[in-house]
């Protein structure tokens, strides 16, 4: 369920866009180390200076794994974004649908179903006005955040 403008107070709304921030910025840079490796360089040029040169001055490369990840996180984002064009009218301005959270948690982990549901988010937002500019933060604590890092977190504890 897309929460529109105007539902939320600008201070609530503010703060859960601060917080799917921190939470998209935490997923990215997990997602990131998984499917990354570092990239092997001239490294031997700067061992005289210190090793701290060495290990911030290398460069990470997408591996195999990762190529196939990020075409899966493709069709899983594909896949849910269809899925959440057949809404049904809740109240006015608000609609369900096929949230997708726990789908995508399940096929990529809990951070890259974040990351696919929040690109699905964003699309929707930009281009059918399915939520709001202002609203996007709440949109993605709510199907994001606890749809996605929650519910797998619940499953993998049962």
């Amino acid at each position: 369920m897309h929460l529109p403008d105007g539902f939320l107070n600008n201070h609530v709304a503010s703060s859960l866009l601060a917080a799917a921030a921190v939470a998209l910025e935490h997923a990215f840079r997990k997602v990131k180390a998984m499917i990354t490796a570092p990239a092997l360089q001239e490294a031997f040029a700067s061992v005289g200076r210190n090793a701290r040169n060495v290990a911030s001055s290398s460069k990470r490369v997408i591996t195999r794994f990762g190529q196939q990840y990020l075409s899966k996180a493709g069709m899983v984002s594909s896949i849910i974004f269809a899925m959440q064009m057949f809404d049904f009218q809740v109240m006015t301005g608000t609609s369900g649908h096929f949230l997708g959270g726990m789908f995508a948690a399940m096929l990529l982990g809990p951070f890259g179903g974040l990351l696919a549901i929040s690109a699905v988010l964003g699309v929707q937002m930009l281009f059918y006005a399915d939520g709001g500019l202002i609203a996007i933060g709440a949109n993605i604590v709510n199907i994001g955040l606890i749809g996605c890092v929650l519910s797998f977190y619940t499953y993998k504890g049962l």
